[in-house]
């Protein structure tokens, strides 16, 4: 099944401005929020996506377009410095956290330590995901190896993840994990902005 139009237009953006550092193995994502936000795509994006009926989209497409949506509006909102319509973004965190959890590591902000922008495709939707949740999950452990602690950056923990869930996802991130001899504390790594400044 082909892209639709919208997933091109919103990949070659993301390509074009954003910038990938790696700092001891992680990846984090800076973005260029003022000059995306002025191009003629981005604002034809902001056209096009509310005119999309979901009714005719696959899962995957609908996943890849509430998230690419979801992202679409944080970036204007980081670049207009003011907040969009709050229920819009709840309203699509609630879907995606309905249909498949993993879409939540998907859902930008403007910081670092948030999931990193980029853009989703409805053709390797799946893939996507994987890869996204364990990026993410890269930036949010501190292990302290010394004291046997475990530091998860808040995010993780604001997240409506099960507790099973979030067993396993530690359980990813640190094989031999065992609570008698590792603790977990959720801590604040701090805010660090992801804009490409000029």
């Amino acid at each position: 099944m082909a892209q639709h139009p919208y997933e091109s237009i919103w990949s070659g953006l993301v390509d074009e401005y954003t910038h990938v550092k790696k700092s001891k193995g992680v990846a984090y994502v800076y973005v260029d929020y003022a000059s995306l936000v002025k191009t003629q795509n981005f604002r034809l994006l902001g056209r096009i996506l509310p005119k999309i009926d979901p009714d005719t989209l696959t899962k995957d497409a609908y996943l890849s377009y509430l998230i690419n949506y979801y992202n679409i509006k944080v970036v204007e909102s980081v670049y207009l410095k003011d907040s969009v319509d709050m229920a819009f973004f709840a309203d699509i965190k609630t879907s995606l956290a309905d249909l498949d959890v993993r879409t939540l590591f998907c859902l930008s902000a403007d910081d670092i330590y948030f999931p990193n922008l980029i853009a989703y495709s409805s053709i390797d939707l799946s893939d996507q995901l994987d890869k996204q949740v364990n990026d993410t999950l890269a930036k949010l452990f501190r292990y302290d190896k010394g004291v046997g602690i475990i530091y998860v950056h808040d995010w993780f923990d604001q997240q409506p993840f099960t507790a099973e869930f979030k067993q396993s996802l530690i359980l990813q991130g640190f094989p031999k994990y065992h609570t008698k001899k590792l603790t977990i504390h959720s801590s604040h790594f701090g805010s660090v902005s992801n804009a490409i400044e000029k």
